[in-house]
């Protein structure tokens, strides 16, 4: 039968395919043909046995989605909470592009509001203002933090390492081996994280 799947969780090892005959059956891994999870909506062949699959083989996997560097950032900021799945450099980047822009932004703002009020209000409002400026600008950047979180561990999902790197964001002195993760090109072919993120370029 075939069939299409609907979700897999990693860490549950659960999965649903729902079948021509519209009804959903449950996998795990171990059902898998080529024990790589196949992504959702990838078409696959299987045996229905109960209300379970076996035998499954993945017919083919959805497209690799084609975003701009917006798009992207919008996409970062949806999955704040979410840390599934894989992002290639492209995502990261545009993140990191427009985050530090809307933070950079808020400073820029927020000295002109200063400048303003120190022309008609005075000195008084200026002492005030500068004690609260710095705490908006970390609140806009505390705002990025989750979605900055989650798409690291994303990027090192797409080269093929644990997420738990993201750990070294602690340690001053070890950003620049993150830097380095973020530089490397995507992992060829899926992984356990999920499809080849990109489009595969044809050869003429």
């Amino acid at each position: 039968m075939r069939g299409e799947v609907l979700s897999y969780d990693v860490g549950a090892d659960s999965g649903l395919i729902r079948g021509e005959d519209g009804v959903q059956y449950r996998f795990r891994r171990a059902d898998l043909i080529e024990f790589t999870p196949p992504p959702a909506k990838a078409r696959v062949e299987f045996a229905a046995r109960g209300e379970s699959a076996g035998d499954i083989a993945v017919l083919s996997e959805p497209a690799p989605e084609k975003l701009d560097i917006w798009g992207y950032f919008i996409k970062c900021m949806r999955k704040s909470f979410n840390a599934t799945g894989r992002a290639r450099r492209m995502e990261y980047w545009s993140f990191v592009l427009f985050s530090m822009m809307f933070v950079f932004g808020t400073s820029m703002f927020l000295r002109g509001v200063g400048v303003v009020g120190w022309f008609y209000a005075g000195e008084a409002f200026t002492a005030s203002f500068a004690a609260a400026e710095p705490l908006i600008v970390l609140g806009v950047a505390l705002f990025f933090t989750p979605a900055h979180i989650c798409v690291t561990i994303r990027r090192l999902h797409d080269i093929g390492m644990t997420g738990w790197w993201v750990l070294l964001i602690l340690f001053p002195v070890a950003w620049i081996f993150l830097v380095i993760c973020e530089l490397i090109p995507s992992a060829r072919g899926p992984n356990k994280h999920g499809p080849y993120p990109k489009p595969i370029k044809q050869k003429a």
